[in-house]
């Protein structure tokens, strides 16, 4: 832990929101202010996407709008997995770590920036 506080140790904002909300949990130990940090969740979202216009839609803000409920007191982050449907077939899939997930409301696929998280189809799917 020395080494993510010191920053010899380089993390993600997964890990910045559990280092916060542990922090706050022992608040009284090291007294310091609080970071009023909700507990950091991470769940996997599946988003099957038919193509439009040549692109998959990714309503990235419906994702969040329906998560919000289901976890209220969390602060949530999601992997993605998107998959394009051409004729309800599966024809190319995405996978992002939460990390890479951008803040926007539609993404919109494919894109250049997005290519290294392009990942082949399993069999049979």
């Amino acid at each position: 832990m020395a080494n993510l506080l010191t920053g010899n140790l380089p993390f993600g904002r997964q890990v910045d929101r559990l280092l916060k909300y542990h922090l706050d949990r022992i608040q009284r130990l090291h007294g310091l202010s609080g970071f009023n940090q909700a507990e950091p969740l991470l769940v996997k979202v599946v988003l099957r996407i038919p193509i439009e216009d040549e692109i998959f839609p990714a309503d990235l803000k419906f994702v969040r709008q329906q998560l919000a409920p289901i976890y209220p007191s969390a602060d949530v982050q999601f992997n993605l997995e998107i998959i394009g449907l051409i004729n309800n077939k599966p024809t190319a899939r995405w996978n992002m770590p939460a990390e890479a997930v951008p803040e926007i409301d539609i993404l919109e696929l494919p894109s250049v920036s997005f290519e290294m998280f392009r990942t082949s189809l399993p069999k049979g799917d």
